[in-house]
């Protein structure tokens, strides 16, 4: 390769003209040109679950009313039993669902001392926090990725991977808190609704 070095502005000359040639190589071809941006995004919008758009809505609002000192009644309420009716179409088994409600349990032993909303926030143990979700999420990933009676459903697949997104994104005990509330509403409902195998 030698030595040759270019200045700055050959530089963006070259890239720019990589650029142009990406973007003629695009046009013509309506999902991939980038003039058509309004056909993507509607295409996106529409391939959403019904999971997906709840939890959009759920980042949207937060777990927590405007005043933020108590969970938001809707969430509770109706987004609770929206996600326990998409569950249940797929029957997620009994074991799968234990097994991830366990290791937010042991989560929540290990890191939430009391209840109390003003507890001070540990920069340490919540990057641990945030680590062990995100190894959660692995596990998420692995279940997923299995054949048979083994792989995780979809819809629960996404819950649980939004959910983890959204504690870890906003790195605070309480969003970890509210989501362990939010996620035993959902799993009665779940059972109430009999979407849960006893596998």
């Amino acid at each position: 390769m030698g030595n040759s070095k270019i200045s700055l502005n050959e530089f963006k000359k070259i890239s720019n003209s990589e650029t142009r040639e990406k973007k003629s190589s695009y046009q013509g071809n309506p999902r991939r040109d980038r003039n058509n941006r309004n056909y993507n995004s509607n295409q996106s919008q529409d391939s959403k679950s019904e999971i997906e758009k709840i939890m959009d809505s759920i980042k949207k609002e937060g777990y927590r009313n405007e005043s933020k000192n108590i969970l938001r009644k809707k969430l509770i309420f109706e987004e609770s039993q929206k996600i326990a009716e998409e569950l249940s179409k797929e029957k997620l088994s009994n074991s799968q669902l234990r097994a991830f409600f366990n290791e937010i349990n042991k989560l929540k032993l290990k890191y939430i001392k009391n209840d109390r909303n003003d507890e001070k926030e540990n920069q340490e143990e919540l990057g641990n926090l945030a680590i062990e979700l995100l190894i959660l999420k692995s596990k998420l990933e692995y279940r997923r990725g299995k054949s048979g009676n083994n792989k995780l459903p979809k819809n629960f697949y996404i819950f649980m991977k939004e959910n983890i997104d959204y504690i870890v994104n906003n790195d605070k005990k309480i969003y970890f808190k509210d989501f362990k509330t939010f996620f035993e509403t959902v799993i009665g409902y779940t059972y109430g609704l009999g979407g849960v195998n006893n596998r």
